[in-house]
């Protein structure tokens, strides 16, 4: 977690107006507050959030909207939106994360190593592929299977 606020943002060329951090506090606050998860980000900390170019996950340049635009993350989805728990990823990241343990990413993990090392056909495609091991992953993490 304290790669998270180790990391120094890259500002926009636009610079944040302090109305566009608080909007976005605001959402945030919002989505936790319906989903009852605890929330204690200062305007600093997202602030933060907001100025990094790139997801914390991927490194993938984030976009205006689209499956790479800017989404803020729990590391530890048992945790709350606390500073140190948050980063900012791509919506499409967040969403295949989504709330899965750290162990349950460290056996994801494992699983993706595992397939990048085995042979791959010539027609192979990486995003399919990543997408069948999700889905596995999910099934073996819903069926309580050990990975």
């Amino acid at each position: 977690m304290a790669q998270a606020q180790k990391r120094k943002p890259i500002i926009k060329s636009k610079e944040l107006t302090d109305i566009e951090i608080a909007k976005k506090m605001i959402n945030i606050h919002q989505s936790a507050m319906d989903r009852k998860i605890e929330f204690n980000l200062s305007f600093e900390y997202v602030k933060r959030m907001l100025g990094f170019k790139t997801c914390y996950y991927t490194g993938v340049t984030f976009t205006e909207d689209g499956p790479n635009a800017r989404s803020f993350d729990r590391i530890d989805s048992d945790k709350g939106y606390i500073e140190g728990n948050v980063v900012a990823c791509t919506i499409d990241i967040n969403g295949k994360k989504s709330n899965l343990t750290i162990d349950e990413i460290a056996c994801l993990y494992n699983k993706l190593v595992k397939t990048k090392k085995e042979p791959t056909h010539k027609a192979f495609d990486e995003d399919h592929a990543t997408d069948l091991v999700l889905n596995s992953i999910v099934r073996d993490v819903t069926e309580n299977i050990n990975c």
